[in-house]
């Protein structure tokens, strides 16, 4: 169980690091549309 624990919590942190990269590239991309709006 323990070895499973540690797999689970490494892919949770994984998808972690890959949503808050995907959130990063939005908003830079929502910037970048903004300013071509203004």
């Amino acid at each position: 169980m323990k070895g499973e624990a540690v797999i689970f919590i490494l892919l949770l942190n994984r998808l972690g690091a890959a949503l808050i990269r995907i959130e990063i590239v939005a908003s830079c991309m929502n910037r970048s549309v903004m300013y071509k709006k203004l």
